[in-house]
């Protein structure tokens, strides 16, 4: 037969130019790979099983999960060379993740059965179905004659393709060759009879991408328990018979729990979550001990009435016994009876099959979408969330590669997956603005902009702005005081402080304090200014100093069109490329924005301060929290407290924007230094550079830095004193990783990351901020004890600590001392001084201090008792938000709050229902919930986008980036690290690495590819390798792999 000639394909990042054409070389001394085989001689595999297995490429293609599973089965998988150049036509990412899996996996063979003389179909590359078909069957009976010189072993041709499947059907039914007919196995076949002979997991195959139309018609027995009659349900919950509550997914729908009062209810598998999706409101019955064995392994039950609690003394009795608890609550194994209602019933996700990443420029020629019928499996963006099932009366072409929008259809009790349909499709994966949709989607993240609606242009008009244009009206400074108010001399006479003096004596009047040195202290990109300080010296050791915030709650009036739509945001959504507002354009940045040089209106708290000595000094139980506030030498033994306060509205006029990196050059310089940096315009350079769309003003004017620089020092002397005072108290330093974002002007791409750095000038604002906080909610609860709207951080519970508390004991041998958190503070950063923690692992133990706590929630002050009040991260006996109104609608009500209370203003009525404010913050903490969340997941999506334009800018040459990471847990299947340089957590998957795993997660060990075995330990600090998941691009995720140190 002549050998044809082929044309090689166009060079991509795939595949490297090469030769016009090749040849083929056929050879007799291929070896088939099997230890032990007479035929071939020589070294070869050694395998325990006695099952030989041949994929065709479209198993390999659109069975992801199974093909893995094959790799961990004790199975001799054989993947053919002309497999291989199929599967390159559909998907050349997709093979070269296989052929790389291929040849270091330790139980697979890569078979070049065209070179091999006994196997050759005369073809240098294989390009069709019935060649493939050929070169399949040839291989089969090539192993199966091989195979029978050491053991009897089966030979299985695992095939997807229904044009294969013919072929070598034909093949077998007209005896072409030898071996027995069912070693031809369809993939529903296979999944049906296959595994048992083969030793794999049921489960294993429950992740199977099925896109042929035989899915849901294998006979596989399993299926959902029923759910009870609707009219039953409510029978039961009204007679206290079942439980009512929000279910908790733990994971792909794998398993979950639901929170009743003190009890834990555990749904240990899919089978006993009986069809319940994240977040839905579910019926819930407890199960009889009897059965709680089998459910805790998550295996079925006979599903009947007397495997279940459903008697309410019987139910009372259970309660009263004494079981196993956790965090507190006791522990019970349940079954959902039935869905309540659903929380919602559209997702976002992505179809389970390769594609390209158009949104990067790859093209079809580099990554072939595999052409799929009118069924898909779809992953859920949301991880908490199983598989969809996906129908279509046409072909799901157009959705490969897209982020979509499915609506549930249907989850039958016999069905595995949850039926959905394609609703929206929302673009393609990895699109910026793609994955900003699905962001705001799957959070419920409100972005429509209402706020060019009439009513809400009308509102904006009746405030002032109008043409683009803002100034304060004239009568708001008719009717303010200022320097020239006349002030009698026995008016509040033991202050010092004249502006806190005026505040207090015309309570009710806006204070002008347009003479004043206000500055603010921001991030660089920041455009919606709302906080800003200004301190005076009032003796040599006093200061007034001003903490300005923008008075938002002047132009937001209760419920008016703007106010409805803020609370319904609750807050404004910071991710790396965008904001999106919780207020109108025009109010953030422009008429509440604290500009430079631009008079603005602020609710204000003025303070009196006073520096004194103490003999006392900075130590609690041998930490000195003095230096870790940043204090040294004499200052050590300073204190700092507030003699008076008082809150009032006023006129103000920022001096200075400055960003952080600003102030803190400001406040390292010497005066003499800056004077001359100044003049010579090297100070302009810098601040154009750093702020170029808020700071013209300052350079403009050429006024002298002096004064602001004197200003700044001292507020961040006066900070460090207001820090020290607060970690004496047990305030908690507390970390999480983030990164700072440089984007492309034009494209928004980040194109480059720098971890984030922590300067003492974001302290200074911080403890400012954190200060006026505690003011405003110790005012508005002196002023409205029964509906202050307040923020309060529950003190963990001892079993919170549990795990945190065993694993810092075994691994440094230190107590975790969890007794109240300046005990807390005291033992971390006692060890950390010591030289028993590291500061990698002390920044660890920060990060997993967080994940031991409850998040701080707001309340109505009527929802608990005083006690119940304090924020215990900050060690403040009350809190509240007060300092951000242009981005947090809670702190607009708290300014409503401070403005009746100050008679600037009359009490909206409905503030002052406990049962309206109570909905309201329960709100406020789902939409500041979700908006943190999304930040997250956004910045992760950057973290990725930056690999992957790494990537590009190196023409395609895919080098991993190289970082080192902090361990933070461990389990069976995979090693959760925290990568510094990205700013987010990766997962390094090692499940079929693993060897053997601590009880207390601890530490695991890992077979090297070596076969050495390498044990990692929570808190290591590991080098890891960084790249993109091919293998899994529908999930748009980074690939994590330990290197050796």
């Amino acid at each position: 037969m002549p050998i044809p000639k082929v044309t090689t394909p166009k060079k991509t990042r795939y595949v490297k130019a090469g030769p016009t054409s090749r040849a083929l070389v056929v050879r007799t001394d291929i070896p088939c790979g099997l230890e032990g085989c007479t035929a071939c001689g020589g070294p070869g595999l050694k395998a325990g099983g006695r099952v030989i297995i041949l994929p065709d490429s479209r198993f390999c293609l659109e069975y992801p999960a199974a093909f893995d599973a094959l790799l961990k089965a004790d199975v001799i998988l054989i993947l053919c060379d002309s497999v291989l150049d199929v599967l390159s036509s559909l998907s050349a990412t997709r093979a070269k993740y296989v052929r790389s899996t291929i040849t270091s996996a330790a139980k697979s063979i890569l078979f070049r059965d065209k070179s091999c003389s006994e196997t050759t179909g005369g073809y240098a590359v294989c390009s069709t179905s019935e060649q493939l078909a050929d070169a399949l069957r040839a291989s089969a009976l090539f192993y199966a004659k091989h195979a029978s010189t050491i053991h009897e072993y089966d030979v299985l041709i695992l095939a997807a393709d229904e044009a294969i499947q013919r072929t070598i059907s034909d093949a077998l039914e007209h005896h072409i060759f030898s071996y027995r007919p069912e070693q031809l196995f369809t993939v529903d076949q296979y999944r049906k009879h296959g595994l048992e002979s083969i030793g794999m997991k049921a489960e294993d195959w429950e992740a199977l991408a099925l896109t042929c139309s035989t899915f849901g018609e294998s006979a596989d027995p399993f299926s959902y328990p029923p759910h009870f009659a609707q009219q039953r349900i409510e029978e039961l919950l009204k007679e206290g018979k079942i439980c009512r509550g929000r279910l908790v997914s733990l994971g792909r729908g794998r398993g979950g729990e639901v929170r009743q009062g003190n009890i834990i209810i555990k749904l240990s598998s899919p089978f006993y979550m009986n069809r319940g999706l994240s977040k839905d409101i579910v019926a819930v019955a407890i199960l009889k001990e009897q059965w709680w064995s089998e459910a805790q392994r998550g295996l079925p039950i006979p599903y009947t009435d007397p495997c279940l609690i459903l008697e309410k003394d019987e139910l009372d009795a259970f309660l009263l016994r004494p079981v196993e608890r956790e965090e507190g609550r006791k522990v019970a194994y349940g079954i959902v009876v039935g869905i309540v209602s659903r929380a919602t019933l559209e997702f976002c996700g992505t179809l389970k099959v390769p594609f390209p990443l158009v949104s990067i420029g790859e093209t079809e020629e580099e990554g072939v979408t595999p052409m799929i019928g009118n069924t898909s499996l779809l992953r859920p963006y949301d991880r908490l969330l199983p598989d969809f099932f996906i129908t279509s009366p046409s072909t799901l072409q157009y959705a490969v590669g897209k982020r979509l929008v499915v609506v549930l259809a249907s989850w039958e009790s016999d069905e595995r997956s949850p039926r959905a349909f394609v609703k929206t499709v929302l673009g393609d994966v990895g699109n910026r603005d793609v994955e900003a949709s699905v962001l705001m989607k799957e959070y419920g993240i409100r972005h429509n902009d209402v706020y060019l609606e009439d009513d809400v242009l009308k509102e904006l008009a009746a405030v002032g702005f109008s043409n683009g244009e803002y100034s304060i009206p004239p009568n708001i400074y008719l009717n303010s005081v200022g320097p020239s108010t006349p002030l009698p001399d026995t008016e509040y006479k033991d202050l010092l402080s004249r502006n806190l003096r005026l505040a207090k004596k015309y309570s009710g009047l806006r204070l002008d304090l347009t003479e004043e040195y206000v500055v603010s202290v921001d991030p660089y990109t920041c455009k919606d200014i709302d906080d800003a300080l200004h301190l005076k010296r009032l003796a040599n050791n006093i200061f007034e100093v001003g903490v300005h915030i923008a008075d938002v709650a002047h132009y937001v009036h209760p419920d008016a069109q703007i106010d409805l739509e803020a609370r319904q945001r609750g807050t404004t959504v910071y991710f790396p490329d965008r904001r999106i507002d919780m207020l109108p354009h025009v109010l953030t940045e422009e008429v509440c924005s604290l500009r430079c040089w631009t008079d603005r209106l602020a609710m204000s708290v003025i303070y009196e301060l006073e520096v004194y000595e103490s003999d006392e000094g900075q130590e609690v139980d041998g930490v000195d929290f003095g230096l870790l506030a940043g204090l040294t030498g004499v200052e050590a033994s300073l204190r700092v407290r507030v003699i008076d306060s008082h809150f009032t509205k006023t006129i103000i006029r920022s001096r200075g924007s400055l960003a952080y990196a600003e102030a803190q050059w400001l406040c390292e310089m010497d005066v003499p230094s800056v004077d001359v940096m100044y003049e010579g315009g090297a100070y302009m350079e810098m601040s154009a550079a750093i702020r170029p769309h808020l700071n013209e003003g300052f350079a403009a004017n050429q006024i002298k830095v002096t004064r602001i620089q004197q200003s700044l020092k001292a507020l961040l002397f006066l900070s460090r004193l207001l820090k020290a005072e607060r970690l004496r108290k047990g305030a908690l330093i507390l970390e999480s990783p983030g990164v700072d974002f440089q984007l492309d002007p034009e494209t928004k791409m980040p194109i480059r990351l720098q971890e984030h750095k922590h300067l003492s000038t974001m302290s200074m604002v911080e403890e400012f901020m954190l200060l006026a906080n505690h003011s405003a909610a110790t005012r508005i609860l002196e002023a409205y004890p029964s509906f202050a709207i307040l923020r309060r951080h529950p003190k963990p519970t001892d079993a919170m600590f549990s795990t945190l508390r065993v694993q810092v004991r075994k691994m440094f041998g230190f107590e975790l001392n969890t007794e109240s958190n300046l005990s807390l503070s005291c033992s971390v950063h006692k060890a950390y001084a010591e030289g028993v923690l590291t500061d990698s692992q002390l920044s660890t133990v920060r990060q997993l201090l967080i994940r031991c706590m409850a998040l701080a929630k707001y309340f109505s002050a009527s929802e608990f008792t005083q006690d119940e009040y304090a924020h215990y991260g900050l060690a403040l006996d009350v809190y509240t938000h007060f300092t951000s109104p242009i981005r947090r609608y809670s702190d607009i009500l708290v300014h409503r709050l401070l403005a009746a209370a100050e008679h600037f203003d009359v009490l909206p009525p409905s503030h002052a229902v406990t049962d309206i404010m109570e909905r309201v913050c329960q709100a406020l903490n789902e939409r500041k919930e979700a908006a943190d969340r999304a930040s997250t997941e956004a910045s992760r999506i950057f973290s990725t986008l930056y690999v992957l334009g790494r990537w590009k800018a190196l023409h395609g040459d895919m080098r991993p980036l190289t970082t080192h990471a902090n361990v933070l847990r461990l389990c069976s299947e995979c090693i959760t690290v925290v990568l510094h340089e990205l700013g987010t957590e990766g997962l390094v998957r090692c499940k079929d690495q693993t060897v053997q795993i601590d009880d207390l997660g601890l530490w695991i060990d890992l077979r090297e590819p070596d076969g050495s075995v390498r044990r990692v330990s929570v808190f290591d600090e590991v080098l890891v390798e960084v790249s993109f998941d091919f293998s899994r691009i529908y999930a748009f995720e980074l690939r994590v792999t330990l290197l050796r140190p």
